[in-house]
């Protein structure tokens, strides 16, 4: 089992090919541990000298998933793929509260489409004879 000081690439535990071959209804990481996570995280932040509040802002397991599917959401990660990854039953969940997109993330999309151009005759005024 690692200890809070073992180098992850050290321990096959953390290797790419680690859930390689392994059975799909298997834990990834099995054990009692989650039952300590919060003290876990905690630890680390005090380690890492992170402050847990900073003003509004919060470190916390809520924190890392929204920054985990976030990521996602920028990488163009489809979003029902990213429901499955967040193991969430509620897309609604998964895009409106855990995804924080910029403005200019959300401006760089909508730049993104492509732009429909009407021939010239359909953009200029038409000027009516008088009957």
């Amino acid at each position: 089992e690692l200890e809070k000081h073992d180098h992850a690439d050290d321990k096959p535990f953390f290797r790419g090919d680690y859930l390689v071959g392994r059975d799909p209804n298997e834990l990834v990481w099995p054990g009692s541990w989650w039952q300590q996570s919060a003290k876990m995280l905690q630890m680390d932040l005090e380690e890492a000298g992170i402050v847990a509040i900073d003003d509004d802002r919060v470190v916390d397991f809520h924190a890392l998933r929204t920054t985990f599917i976030t990521g996602l959401a920028r990488a163009g990660v489809a979003p029902a793929l990213t429901q499955k990854l967040a193991r969430h039953s509620d897309i609604n969940l998964t895009l409106s509260a855990y995804t924080r997109l910029q403005m200019s993330e959300l401006a760089g999309a909508v730049g993104r489409l492509a732009i429909v151009a009407l021939p010239r005759t359909q953009h200029e005024p038409r000027v009516m004879a008088a009957s």
